[in-house]
């Protein structure tokens, strides 16, 4: 206030020679700028914060080729000059260099190259390990937490089995009907040092300390409403597929670029995904995608619920199976479409009123979904709906029912009032 104190005293002086009411004029203006020095100044606005997007990479298994790939097509898609973060935990298979985990952030480039930095590196781990994977998140988060970040998107890139636990999976016979891709990709196969997935209540109770505006699976069968309400508490939007998904994943040349927009754009970039495995021929026109708004879902579970409990009451109950459609078309028959499950069970306990209120609620849910006719020729999409379910029966062996029971979805989606085994 120095410059003040002498600016006051020099024009007291010149004050002497004016008259008295151009004194009143001059002291209120005099009043109006030494009170705009005052405690009171409005704050600057602070600058909005930078996003941060991080992709959880298990490449550890017959993917490795697939993980370079889309690290180039990420950096081809990533924006210049800016200040948002794409960051990358990279777990490559025995052969990769190098092929221990580290952690990348992406920078642009549209060379063939690999450019962007290495953070740091790991020693060899268990990538599929639930603990592992949350010493991660922490490393990740704590490293940028005295930046302006607000963390945008986690990307989950690897095997995957919908909800089925670790040791049993969703068999593929269809690599020998693919001419131009050689695996299907489907979360969280790591095979150092042994075979090794991860658990999906684990990733729940690992994800159940962040929250997420969209949590993208690039992994096949993870649009199932067992997954989708078990991870119902960690993001505003969740994209995946009921289906398998082709090796080349997720055209990340194509939706990078979206998720850093202003608003979060999970439709757009499902539509992305979608375009870009329509406008294909032959077996690589083979895609589904569906995206969730998680806070509708409770909504959904709840008329989903009151269908069960008037099924329930059906004396005998019809449930439909094999006129249902199997997403996955394997002996383990573990993947059927929820909704034409829902439809022709209805239909066959007279329960349209119950569906009806279901479907009132889907479309509030389900905001997106879209299929391309056919996943590689073998299965007619016609009636994919986005979100798939299992139907218990005891046919399937014991372990893997007893364990189904604990996932929250049994009991919040009235299946045990329904399904005896």
């Amino acid at each position: 206030m120095e410059y003040w104190k002498w600016h006051t005293m020099r024009e007291s002086r010149r004050l002497l020679s004016i008259s008295s009411g151009s004194k009143l004029v001059f002291s209120v203006v005099l009043l109006l700028l030494l009170g705009s020095c005052s405690s009171d100044d409005p704050v600057p606005l602070k600058e909005a914060p930078h996003k941060l997007v991080f992709v959880y990479m298990v490449a550890d298994n017959n993917l490795d080729y697939f993980a370079v790939q889309d690290l180039n097509e990420m950096e081809a898609g990533f924006p210049p000059n800016t200040k948002d973060k794409l960051v990358v935990y990279v777990d490559r298979g025995r052969n990769g260099r190098p092929s221990h985990p580290y952690l990348m952030e992406i920078s642009h480039d549209e060379s063939d190259a690999i450019v962007s930095p290495i953070l740091r590196s790991f020693p060899e781990q268990n990538s599929a390990d639930a603990q592992v994977f949350h010493s991660v998140l922490n490393e990740v988060f704590d490293y940028y937490k005295n930046e302006n970040f607000s963390t945008r998107g986690l990307v989950l890139w690897s095997h995957g089995n919908a909800w089925l636990p670790g040791g049993v999976s969703i068999l593929t016979n269809r690599d020998k009907l693919l001419e131009e891709e050689k695996k299907i990709k489907s979360f969280g196969l790591d095979n150092v040092p042994e075979a090794s997935h991860m658990d999906i209540k684990e990733l729940a109770k690992v994800l159940g300390n962040y929250h997420f505006e969209f949590l993208l699976f690039d992994a096949c069968f993870m649009s199932s409403i067992e997954v989708i309400y078990e991870l119902r508490n960690t993001a505003d939007y969740l994209v995946a597929s009921p289906t398998e998904i082709l090796s080349n994943g997720f055209p990340y040349q194509h939706i990078v670029p979206l998720f850093f927009e202003k608003k979060a754009a999970p439709r757009q970039i499902a539509k992305r995904f979608y375009t870009y495995y329509n406008g294909k021929k032959g077996l690589l026109r083979s895609a589904s995608v569906a995206v969730i708004k998680m806070d509708e879902l409770e909504n959904l579970k709840n008329r989903i619920y009151d269908f069960s409990v008037a099924l329930s009451a059906k004396q005998p109950k019809v449930l439909h199976k094999k006129k249902v459609l199997q997403l996955d078309r394997f002996d383990g028959a573990w993947i059927y479409d929820l909704r034409d499950f829902l439809q022709k069970t209805a239909l066959a306990n007279n329960l349209t009123e119950e569906y009806k209120k279901i479907m009132s609620q889907w479309l509030k849910t389900l905001i997106y979904e879209e299929n391309t006719p056919f996943m590689v020729k073998t299965i007619d999409l016609a009636l994919c709906h986005g979100i798939s379910t299992y139907i218990p029966d005891r046919t399937h062996a014991g372990k893997v029912n007893q364990y189904y029971k604990t996932l929250s979805w049994f009991k919040a989606g009235g299946y045990d009032k329904v399904f005896d085994f």
